[in-house]
């Protein structure tokens, strides 16, 4: 299977990035989050297998990039930001304290880290700033997609249909 290479900018901290990512990016994100629940629930289990140096290589680069995306409504502004982290309650009770309005969060999901650069170029037409979106219906249908759904579910509703409502153009 030929993979497609895509490349995106993004800036980062004031600095201009090249985002490649594959086309395979999708399947790539479910089979380390499947990877990661199997051996979770092997751990939880006391059944873990002997893994090959390929299987533990494969299982240390999808723990790595595991994170959770978060999303948290600031209700007196009608935005929404959809954001990362290892710590979710850590996280948001660090946005609240930066903030002068009360927050509230939405919703959250285990994935991989360069799935919030994902919805944020989905999504870029409900931007307002940085990684703070308006509270539009496309955004609320990806949280409640989240909610119900987790990534397979968005990556899903995203895909069909409403792909062609948003702009993801390769630089």
């Amino acid at each position: 299977m030929r993979r497609e290479i895509e490349s995106f900018i993004r800036e980062e901290d004031g600095e201009v990035i090249r985002f490649t990512a594959l086309s395979g990016f999708r399947e790539q994100m479910i089979s380390d989050i499947e990877l990661v629940e199997q051996l979770e629930r092997e751990v939880k289990n006391g059944t873990r297998k002997r893994l090959t140096q390929q299987e533990k290589h494969r299982c240390a680069r999808a723990v790595h990039a595991m994170t959770h995306i978060y999303f948290v409504l600031a209700p007196d502004y009608s935005l929404i930001k959809i954001g990362r982290a290892k710590d979710v309650r850590a996280r948001v009770s660090q946005l609240q304290s930066q903030s002068p309005a009360p927050l509230k969060l939405l919703a959250y999901f285990r994935a991989h880290h360069d799935f919030e650069f994902y919805l944020h170029k989905k999504l870029a037409e409900s931007r307002a700033h940085g990684e703070w979106f308006h509270a539009t219906g496309m955004v609320l249908d990806v949280v409640d997609t989240a909610l119900d759904k987790g990534v397979r579910g968005i990556f899903n509703f995203l895909e069909a249909g409403c792909i062609d409502r948003l702009d993801i153009s390769p630089v």
